[in-house]
């Protein structure tokens, strides 16, 4: 009976919890080795809607960022963004377009670098045969019929806007300059 009791008590206890004892929290790391050093990135919620992006090297922590709560529905890619042969880390949110935050692999410090202004360039991509340039996507209009891009390239982890390209299918002309 006193068993019973205390099973009773410890259900009705997490039965009132705040917390969903089934629901799981989304956290993720990744561990890889670069030139002989550990590099591990960890994304820890604090609050239902932020979290903390961590990286560390040889198990020292090198930043910290702060960022909205990404959930399982954000894509998250290491890929050689930049072309320059080191995995870059690429977190994109979902919106009208997808918008990402990017951290470059700097080879002379061994850590990662969050780009300034990455943000702004939605569904950003390297320029296949010149891979110091960048395009950005916009849709600017129903069913893709019009839609807006910057030229752009990265210069010390800062994005640099080049030029506006706007193109109206209707009437198939591409504008290189300011846009209407």
């Amino acid at each position: 009976m006193k068993l019973l009791k205390y099973k009773i008590s410890i259900l009705l206890i997490l039965g009132c919890s705040p917390i969903s004892l089934l629901a799981q929290d989304f956290v993720w790391d990744t561990t890889f080795m670069v030139s002989g050093n550990r590099l591990e990135f960890n994304e820890e919620h604090y609050s239902p809607t932020h979290s903390f992006l961590k990286f560390s090297k040889n198990g020292s922590l090198i930043f910290l960022d702060s960022m909205d709560y990404t959930g399982p529905n954000v894509g998250r890619e290491f890929v050689d963004f930049n072309q320059d042969g080191y995995i870059d880390l690429k977190i994109t949110w979902t919106y009208n377009t997808w918008r990402s935050w990017l951290y470059l692999f700097d080879s002379a410090r061994m850590e990662f670098i969050r780009v300034s202004g990455f943000w702004d360039f939605p569904d950003a991509q390297i320029i296949k045969n010149d891979h110091d340039y960048f395009y950005s996507y916009i849709k600017n209009g129903c069913a893709d019929m019009n839609w807006l891009s910057h030229l752009f390239k990265i210069e010390n982890f800062k994005t640099v806007k080049i030029a506006p390209l706007l193109e109206k299918v209707a009437r198939r002309t591409i504008k290189i300059g300011k846009s209407e």
